[in-house]
């Protein structure tokens, strides 16, 4: 919980000509006071249409589970990024989206059948252990893929 070191490397430094260069670079997980555990995930490159909704989503659910994992709370989100953006082709829905009724917040659930002092925690989570509260979807927008 005091560590300053919770530093994942998501992507192969090595590899050989990638397709495309990783547009997250890492993540970095930082304790605070109270027993809180935050998230740090640099971006290279961000989608703000495509691809942030659901990043946000993924690195959210990420943080819950290592959070539970080592017995802290999660908390924060962060994704800095060196270059976020919206294709032209997206404009019009990412106005619309940004003029949609904001809702309140859906939680996560993890179920406490999901035994995190296992000492492999995440090799017997499963789908089954997670739910979600409180989640109230606008309609389905269709993005094109750039």
């Amino acid at each position: 919980p005091n560590s300053r070191h919770g530093t994942v490397i998501t992507h192969n430094p090595t590899a050989i000509n990638p397709a495309c260069p990783p547009c997250h670079l890492g993540m970095q997980f930082s304790s605070s006071g109270g027993g809180h555990l935050d998230l740090m995930v640099p971006a290279r490159s961000n989608d703000m249409v495509v691809g942030f909704p659901l990043d946000i989503a993924r690195y959210a659910i990420i943080l819950s589970v290592v959070a539970k994992a080592v017995g802290m709370e999660a908390r924060y989100v962060y994704m800095p990024s060196a270059n976020s953006h919206i294709y032209a082709n997206c404009f019009d829905i990412a106005d619309d989206v940004a003029r949609g009724e904001a809702k309140t917040d859906p939680r996560l659930i993890i179920q406490p059948e999901w035994d995190s002092t296992h000492s492999f925690p995440l090799d017997n989570l499963t789908l089954d252990h997670f739910g979600i509260a409180g989640y109230d979807p606008s309609p389905a927008v269709k993005v094109p893929v750039n």
